[in-house]
């Protein structure tokens, strides 16, 4: 289901059409109160209750507040129907009816940026899509109980995908409604890291206030480059791996991890479908020096196994669909990916994999971001910082 609201999502991203009511004019801020109830699901044995800590984990409740400015002096901003950026500051609780989990996963807040762009833009509504991208503080981490096999740091990273409805009530007041797929993870720097998911319901009231913004469409001068585009990058990262596992009593565990440097090159390919949206194919290779610490001590656990069992190399080649979505200077990146080769193959990480990421490219055609590396859709290996060029 997680897997099919996504693509959905993308395809309406590539699909869309500026549906857009006359011109009419808006306030350049708004702040917004929200709240709202999220569905965990059952991802991992802490959320399960199948640990020493037998009860399992419901649901969520979010309260918070947003502060949201509204774009409209660019081309590009004309192109997205006058999106909204902004901060949002807001704190998760955890539960199954009166437990609250406190101790055992935390209350972390959230601190993030966000990006809010309509799809259907009217005077009295507005339908559309949102990603929100930031930090997440306040966890109970597993070296701190032995419990919190979700999340094995303090801070994780807090990245939500949704859509949103939005309904003026009076002149400077409006209703909003968000559906959206959270996770959290802090992307394995730090085992354990099964992470957590959830799938949101939040309802916000947002006032408007500021200067009157006249909402026109905006022509662009320049013209949309048809021609096939290269993307050339250099990316490093670190994993941490789990050497062995070691039992504390009957209800806790002991990580015993190592963390070890993964870099690599990656290579694109692609065409502008339109000027919001690119699309085209990769390649990988990475070095991945993690991966052999795992054969090691797999002989070391278990003795004298196959030659053909024991570490070759740490290089991995895969391929990728490239899917970009442009937002000004900045890109949002999806890229499903299939490693064609791995000189270790681990079995508990699959051939196919996900990339999420987001990039800043500057006016001279370099660029710099990230990129989150999973697998199942919410399974993190690791998160590659990239530097690049396109040409």
């Amino acid at each position: 289901m997680r897997k099919r609201k996504v693509i959905i999502l993308i395809g309406l991203l590539i699909l869309k059409t500026s549906i857009f009511g006359q011109a009419y004019s808006e306030k350049l801020y708004s702040i917004s109160l929200m709240g709202g109830l999220g569905s965990v699901f059952e991802t991992n044995a802490l959320i399960k209750g199948n640990t020493g800590f037998s009860y399992p984990v419901v649901y969520s409740n979010r309260k918070g507040v947003k502060v949201q400015k509204r774009l409209s002096s660019k081309p590009w901003h004309s192109s997205f129907n006058f999106p909204k950026v902004g901060f949002q500051i807001f704190k998760t609780k955890f539960k199954n009816g009166d437990l609250k989990f406190k101790d055992e996963i935390g209350q972390p807040i959230v601190i993030s940026g966000f990006y809010d762009a309509p799809f259907i833009q009217k005077d009295k509504y507005s339908f559309g899509y949102y990603l929100g991208l930031g930090a997440a503080i306040g966890w109970k981490p597993f070296s701190q109980n032995g419990i919190n096999i979700s999340i094995g740091s303090k801070t994780s990273f807090y990245i939500e995908l949704g859509i949103n409805l939005r309904r003026k009530v009076l002149k400077n007041l409006e209703l909003n409604l968000d559906l959206g797929l959270t996770h959290y993870s802090n992307g394995a720097t730090k085992l354990p890291n099964f992470g957590i998911n959830i799938g949101n319901t939040v309802i916000g009231l947002n006032y408007n206030f500021g200067k009157e913004l006249a909402l026109n469409k905006q022509e662009h001068k320049e013209a949309i480059v048809k021609k096939l585009l290269y993307d050339f990058s250099f990316f490093a990262a670190s994993k941490s791996t789990l050497l062995s596992l070691d039992t504390i009593g009957s209800e806790k565990y002991n990580f015993n991890t190592k963390t070890l440097p993964v870099i690599g090159v990656s290579a694109t390919v692609s065409k502008n479908l339109n000027r919001q949206n690119k699309m085209g194919v990769g390649l990988a290779l990475t070095n991945n020096s993690a991966n052999s610490i795992v054969i090691e001590q797999i002989i070391k656990d278990n003795g004298e196994i196959s030659s053909s069992k024991k570490p070759k190399t740490n290089l991995q080649l895969s391929s990728y669909l490239a899917y970009e979505l442009k937002v000004g200077q900045v890109s949002i990146l999806v890229q499903p990916s299939f490693y064609i080769y791995r000189g270790i193959k681990l079995d508990y990480i699959p051939n196919f994999y996900q990339r999420l990421g987001v990039r800043y490219n500057t006016k001279k055609k370099a660029f710099i971001g990230f990129n989150l590396r999973a697998y199942d859709f919410h399974i993190s290996d690791f998160i590659e910082w990239n530097i690049g060029y396109s040409f």
